[in-house]
């Protein structure tokens, strides 16, 4: 946040330890807290405002190998400077009814909004649920709700929030009728307190291919970016040329290659400026498994936004960025990382003026895996040349960065 304060999470193993650290605004780091929990703990993140108040959220095991699982949240008071005890956003059920997938994002009044899917994963298992629950500016978490409810598969969905309360949310669901993905969503409009409102279910891509791992930004005013992994060419292969498919008259939709699509969305709800952002051919990914809760796709100032990505060139795999003008018009894909290198999992920052930080993973002859780093000024729209972050000797993965106001960033 702009104030120099800082917190950070990451998971240890084999004790299942969640570890919490924040940082003051004098740029001391704390030490670390942590929670361990026996039967697993997964899918941790972090969020932070510009007061320094944060929250962790994870998906939290009852037992080692059963489809059990809750969602968890630990908040952080920077008035007290202190983590509070874990706490269930979702009831630790003995059902066998599990909780995947939590997102989570905080603005500067305090008020934040956590989702994930739910589904009974016994042996009479149930339709799939989207969940949510806000919380507003005294702390205070409503009942959950439910956003979508399939018969069918839904996963990863992305949440954004923004400084009025507004709130946009997409998933990916299975169409089994197509027997492909599609990007799904719902818009939260808080216009004003007395008639806040979630619109109808709103549907993204077209459905003639695997649609999925959605990203997406508002602005101030609710105006939405967001971009998705979309195949480049579905083909129906029968699914016993599979290992482990036993339906023969089975098929399966199929791409040996895919491509991000993006589109912008006005606060009223008109969808617009759909395109293929990444390059024809490139096998293009906006986000993994990993790395899904991730948003790379984020306004600069003034109305521009940027989307950062990577993709196999036919040589390697390199990040590439796109940047979106005030017209909402977006720009030709631009190399950032160097050929003869594989380079992945990008992560962005934006600062108050509208650069751009760009920190990612690629290989090294001599490391195995290093950390670089690349920014965008405003004023020249000039990319600097990627810089090395990591020891030249040491092996460095996962990497994410920050931004701390003025021109500064940690990583």
């Amino acid at each position: 946040p702009l104030n120099q304060s800082a917190a950070a999470a990451w998971t240890s193993s084999p004790q299942y330890e969640i570890w919490l650290v924040n940082r003051d605004q004098n740029g001391s780091w704390a030490s670390p807290v942590s929670f361990v929990y026996p039967d697993g703990v997964s899918a941790l993140s972090i969020k932070m405002n510009n007061s320094g108040n944060a929250i962790a959220i994870w998906e939290r095991s009852k037992a080692k190998n059963l489809g059990n699982s809750s969602i968890e949240i630990t908040t952080y008071d920077v008035s007290t400077k202190t983590w509070a005890a874990p706490s269930p956003l979702s009831a630790l059920s003995d059902t066998n009814t599990s909780m995947k997938y939590p997102r989570l994002e905080i603005n500067d009044n305090g008020e934040a909004t956590a989702i994930w899917v739910r589904r009974n994963s016994g042996s009479q298992q149930g339709k799939y649920q989207l969940m949510s629950r806000t919380r507003d500016t005294q702390g205070a978490w409503s009942s959950s709700i439910v956003l979508s409810e399939s018969s069918n598969l839904i996963a990863f969905p992305a949440l954004s929030l923004n400084q009025r309360g507004d709130k946009w949310v997409a998933w990916q669901e299975f169409l089994p009728n197509k027997k492909v993905f599609q990007v799904k969503g719902r818009f939260f409009s808080n216009e004003t307190a007395t008639y806040p409102y979630w619109s109808a279910t709103e549907i993204y891509s077209d459905g003639t291919a695997h649609a999925g791992f959605p990203q997406l930004s508002l602005d101030s005013q609710g105006n939405g970016i967001m971009y998705w992994r979309e195949a480049d060419q579905a083909k129906l292969i029968a699914s016993h040329h599979f290992i482990g498919t036993t339906q023969l008259n089975g098929y399966l939709s199929m791409s040996a290659t895919a491509h991000l699509t993006v589109m912008n969305r006005a606060r009223a709800g008109r969808l617009s400026s759909k395109k293929q952002l990444s390059d024809q051919g490139h096998d293009s990914f906006n986000a993994n498994v990993e790395t899904a809760e991730d948003i790379n796709i984020k306004f600069t100032a003034n109305g521009k936004a940027i989307a950062v990505w990577y993709g196999f060139d036919g040589d390697d795999y390199r990040i590439f960025a796109s940047s979106r003008d005030a017209l909402g018009n977006w720009g030709s894909a631009k190399a950032l990382s160097a050929s003869g290198y594989h380079a992945k999992t990008p992560r962005i920052a934006i600062g108050d003026n509208g650069e751009v930080a760009i920190i990612w993973g690629r290989s090294d002859p001599v490391a195995g895996h290093v950390i670089e780093t690349a920014s965008l000024d405003p004023e020249s729209e000039n990319w600097s040349s990627p810089l090395v972050l990591s020891k030249s000797n040491q092996t460095a993965v996962w990497a994410d960065i920050s931004f701390d106001g003025g021109r500064s960033y940690t990583a």
